[in-house]
């Protein structure tokens, strides 16, 4: 019927040319002959051409094509409608016989094999023309709404345009509305999922805003994709019950697998705990038999066990995790949570979290999230309200309508602030209010702007609907709010002193509205329900006076600890936040202590301060609470802040603590903790005086142990290994008085880990390592994860005395995963940090930055000033490795002054050492002179160690020597005296500081022109140079090694060539 160029080149079938013709046709049709127009769009078709390219999309169309052309007779007409739509005519065809054509191409499409074996879904919308209708393209209008309608019931479907009732008008809030550049990070994060690299994205935003509405699109993705979605949605009370949520959820996949998958992943898991099989019930798992393990070990088993079920979901079916409103998210869900997208690097698991803005306003669960995303691949996509153009499309597509007025617009983006929710809510009251109604023809009717009164806020908005209810509804809604997350209906019955069914019939109107919502069924099938929206919950709330409140609260702890008391799971935490909220301090005390012991049976230690903190309150109100169990609840706040890298709030805690000491061993027992506080900051002399302290009074065998074993530990960070030694001899024969046979054992090992880091440091390598090796193996027989990985960080650094940097670098990675996993920041820092450090010594200087960026990522998070100034100082060792002295030098000046700022002193020292020496090697000599002035008044501030005292001088002679270089030898006998000073002081340098300062030396004496000096020196350092380099197994590694300034330099001295004697590790290297 048309020319060629009528003729679609890549599909074949006709293009838009031909409507014309075909509009004539049909207007010229005979009277009573029926037209069907059919519209075929092809789904997620823009995700076929980003995923699998666009040759391939070309593909798909071309089959689509050549399967309507196959499905259609001879007279109908096949045309290419737009990108990937194609618009059927059939003439003399009424709609049953459309529908018909329209099912067998359905059902050709579901038998077809796309390329790449996709499976492509198409969905179609059918009109038939009127009796009088002059133009086709009112038919395909038509059409085009019923595709609109298939596309909104799930897709792969046909629809048929249906004449309008007589109140055809409504609300439409299915569009997605602009977001399309945080989708594609949500897709791309989804894509690395796919290839193995699991991780997490964070979505903030302002109530309403629309973050579960951006997380959920991804769900469309994932069903092209063949990977599986589900949402576990927090509620102020934190979820259903502990880890209910998050397992529902799961349970939820699970259940799609086929059984024999099922009883794999159960044989993969092998015997568990009996609350991990409670937690996962459609997986057939089989429950140990063997004696239960220790407290201590049963949370880190339960957790381990998790993340195996997880892990054999994902590797069957990958699958995105989307963790709604996080902020309500239990402190143990939290831990759990944490646990495992900490270790879901290599999986295939996506977490999307969502989190209400702005995040300050929870500052636990904040402070939990900024340490997670430290650890984890992650990303951030922060929500802002919709721009005008797009606020205004919502409102035109809602009511379907482009003639909206644009007074009525203005006024509805300038109340809504652009925030969805407002704006959704704001059209569904003007609406149920009769301001916006259906018109007689269609469309809509307008009041004028004068008469369209708008609530002033969401709370007003709210307040406008919830007025529309009758009494009795809006009672039970108040009693809803009261319950915090869902609420089961034999709980409003209970608060409304009424029959259930009278519950029932008055949250019928509620769930009309979309108020509240079904939600899934709590402990025995009981039906549970949850508001839409937290706002809603919030306005409710405050309708009710303040002591009805607190009285309604006590009625439902005293209900749920009834329910707990019978075995219904999840109760004790509910109970346990009813009494916190009602009026009864001391049952809210009592609940409060139960839910933290409960966490702490777990290991769930941000839940346990959770409690904790709910507890204190309570027994501050109440006054019924004797200082001995104040005493245990603050010092084990304490102790957990401290575990948790806040320090401040440790500080805070431990000095509560001292208020309510009851005897010397108490003060003891705090000292203690104090102790390791001050330590973990770098604050050598403060903690020695808390030890001290602590041994002044009367604590048990095992206290005194630990005093002294730290004491010890400081006293070798200062130099003075002797008299470190002479402690941990006492040590020894105090172990002796411990009866506990592990707990000596536990003591024994750290013990044995803490004096061989001793005895290597102070020139004893072989007894040294053998110790720590010792105490390395207890550790891994024993199950300890976490202080088998501090013995492997004290491991590594006592190896920084041989040339064995390779060990030292699987050392520290196995560490860095073990602390990632169980979530010891202040360890990981440690670990991080050491871990930059040696490979600076092996000149990788990229994977050092990243290492160093990292732990100062982990320092700033847990607000230690001595962490955050000593990742500066190694931050700038880095960049003045790479030539950069102008980072160099601001790191180096952020770090003495944050260190001097703090007090620590040694932290400033190092810093300012190296700002002399940046500034002299850039020709700035008067600052670097008056820098080194000042460094030469407190060249050992206090509580510095060897190291320390030695790196300073080293950084000093440096400066000189640049100084010097700049003024014709002025100064190089100085440098010389204070690389000698540095180089003397008794386990104050590693093997390759000592090196660098070897070359040093050899370099003044060559300057000064006192080669004889240098001899003996020089061949001692070119063979230790030698040494290195055929200890370094790997190639590359040795390479980038060899082009160290001073390695090079050693050997062009000692005439050699950088390797040329250095063909791999043939020579027998010590410590590996």
């Amino acid at each position: 019927m048309a020319s060629s160029s009528a003729v679609d080149k890549l599909t074949g079938v006709l293009t838009r040319d031909v409507l014309d013709e075909l509009d004539n046709q049909f207007r010229n049709r005979p009277g009573g002959d029926p037209w069907s127009v059919m519209i075929v769009d092809v789904d997620d078709f823009k995700m076929v051409n980003d995923i699998h390219g666009h040759l391939t999309g070309d593909r798909v169309l071309q089959q689509v094509a050549w399967l309507l052309l196959r499905t259609v007779r001879s007279s109908d007409q096949v045309i290419r409608f737009g990108g990937d739509e194609f618009l059927v005519v059939l003439p003399s065809t009424p709609t049953l016989q459309a529908a018909n054509v329209a099912q067998r191409f359905l059902d050709d499409v579901a038998r077809e094999p796309f390329p790449g074996e996709l499976r492509i879904g198409v969905s179609l919308g059918l009109a038939e023309s009127t009796e009088g209708e002059r133009t086709l393209s009112s038919v395909t209008g038509r059409a085009d709404q019923a595709l609109y309608e298939s596309k909104a019931r799930g897709k792969f479907r046909m629809s048929f345009f249906s004449r309008p009732a007589a109140n055809p008008q409504t609300l439409s809030f299915e569009h997605f509305i602009d977001r399309q550049a945080q989708l594609r990070i949500l897709r791309a994060a989804f894509d690395d999922m796919i290839s193995g690299r699991g991780g997490m994205v964070l979505v903030t935003g302002e109530p309403g805003v629309g973050k579960s509405r951006l997380a959920r699109e991804l769900e469309h993705y994932c069903t092209f994709r063949d990977a599986g979605f589900r949402t576990a949605k927090y509620d102020e009370l934190g979820g259903a019950g502990p880890f209910s949520t998050f397992s529902d959820a799961l349970c939820g996949l699970i259940e799609d697998l086929p059984l024999d998958v099922r009883h794999e992943i159960s044989q993969e898991a092998g015997p568990v705990l009996l609350e991990t099989s409670l937690l996962f019930p459609p997986l057939p798992l089989r429950i140990s038999d063997d004696r239960p393990p220790p407290d201590w070990a049963r949370g880190r088993m339960f957790y381990t066990q998790c993340r195996s079920v997880v892990k054999a979901v994902s590797c069957r079916k990958p699958f995105v995790l989307l963790l709604d409103d996080i902020q309500w998210g239990r402190s143990q869900d939290l831990d759990l949570l944490g646990y495992l997208v900490r270790t879901s690097g290599p999986d295939r698991v996506l977490f999307v979290f969502t989190m209400r803005s702005p995040v300050e306003l929870f500052p636990d669960v904040w402070a939990w999230m900024r340490g997670l995303m430290k650890l984890a691949r992650s990303e951030r996509i922060d929500l802002q309200p919709l721009e005008r153009e797009h606020a205004s499309n919502m409102v035109m597509l809602a009511l379907k309508d482009s003639r909206v007025p644009p007074a009525l617009l203005d006024r509805l983006i300038v109340e809504s602030g652009g925030n969805p929710f407002y704006l959704r809510e704001l059209l569904k009251s003007l609406v149920e209010n009769g301001r916006i109604r259906p018109a007689a023809g269609g469309g809509w009717s307008y009041e004028p702007d004068g008469g369209l009164p708008l609530p002033g806020s969401v709370a007003d908005l709210v307040k406008s609907r919830l007025d529309m209810l009758d009494p009795a509804s809006r009672e039970v809604l108040r009693m809803c709010a009261l319950t915090a997350g869902g609420f089961r209906l034999l709980d409003l019955a209970f608060l409304m002193e009424s029959a259930p069914i009278e519950a029932a019939r008055a949250i019928e109107a509620p769930l009309l509205m979309e108020l509240v919502q079904e939600s899934s069924t709590g402990p025995g099938d009981q039906l549970v329900f949850r508001f839409c929206h937290d706002c809603v919950r919030a306005v409710l709330l405050e309708e009710i006076p303040v002591g009805l409140r607190k009285h309604l609260y006590t009625r439902l702890g005293r209900r749920f600890e009834e329910e707990w008391r019978a075995g219904v799971p999840g109760m004790l935490q509910r109970a346990a936040y009813s009494y916190c909220e009602g009026l009864d301090s001391a049952k809210a005390a009592e609940f409060a202590l139960l839910a933290a012991d409960d966490a702490k049976s777990r290991q769930a230690t941000y839940d346990q301060v959770s409690w904790l903190e709910r507890y204190l309150a309570a027994a501050g109100a109440g006054g019924s609470v004797s200082n001995a169990d104040l005493l245990a609840a603050w010092r084990e706040l304490g102790r957990l802040h401290t575990l948790h890298a806040r320090i401040g709030e440790a500080e805070s805690a431990l000095h509560r603590a001292e208020a309510y000491a009851l005897s010397s061993a108490d003060l003891g027992s705090i000292a203690l903790l104090k102790a390791s506080l001050h330590f973990e900051r770098s604050e050598l002399d403060k903690a020695l005086a808390e030890y001290q302290k602590a041994l002044e009074t009367d604590m048990s065998t095992e206290q005194v142990l630990k005093a002294k074993t730290g004491i010890s530990g400081i006293w070798h960070a200062k130099g003075e290994t002797r008299l470190a030694l002479s402690l941990l001899d006492e040590v020894e024969i105090l172990l002796e008085g411990i009866e506990d046979a592990r707990t000596r054992a536990m003591l024994e090992a750290f013990w044995l880990s803490t004096k061989g880091a001793m005895l290597a440091q102070s020139g004893d390598d072989e007894n040294g390592l053998a110790l720590c090796r010792q105490a390395l193996e207890f550790y891994d027989s024993a199950g300890d994860v976490i202080r088998k990985a501090r013995a492997q960080v004290d491991l590594a650094m006592i190896l920084s005395t041989f040339p064995a940097w390779e060990e030292r670098i699987r050392l520290l990675k196995e560490a860095i995963a073990a602390f990632t996993e169980t979530g010891d920041i202040q360890s990981l820092m440690t670990a991080t940090q050491n871990l930059g450090s040696v490979y600076l010594e092996l000149n990788q200087i990229d994977a050092a930055e990243e290492c160093f960026r990292r732990s100062h990522g982990l320092a700033e998070a847990s607000g230690s000033s001595g962490r955050i100034a000593a990742a500066l100082e190694r931050l700038g060792a880095a960049a003045f490795a790479r030539g950069d002295s102008e980072s160099a030098l601001e790191h180096f000046e952020a770090a003495a002054s944050l260190a001097e700022d703090s007090g620590i002193g040694s932290i400033a020292a190092m810093a300012a050492g190296w700002i002399a020496r940046v500034m002299a090697s850039t020709n700035c000599r008067t600052d670097a002179e008056t820098v080194l002035a000042r460094l030469r008044e407190s060249r050992r501030p206090s509580g510095m160690t060897a190291w320390e005292r030695s790196r300073v001088l080293y950084l000093a002679a440096c400066a000189r020597l640049a100084v010097a270089r700049a003024s014709q030898g002025r100064g190089l006998d100085e440098a010389l005296d204070l690389v000698r000073s540095a180089r003397s002081i008794p386990g104050g340098t590693e093997l390759l500081e000592n090196l660098e300062m070897q070359w040093m030396e050899l370099t003044i004496l060559a300057m000064l022109g006192r080669e004889a000096e240098s001899e003996p020196l020089l061949e001692e350092a070119s063979c230790l140079a030698e040494l290195c380099l055929t200890a370094i197994e790997s190639p590359v590694l040795r390479e980038d090694f060899a082009r160290l300034e001073f390695v090079s330099g050693l050997l062009a001295m000692a005439g050699e060539k950088p390797g040329a004697r250095c063909q791999g590790p043939d020579a027998v290297r010590q410590g590996g």
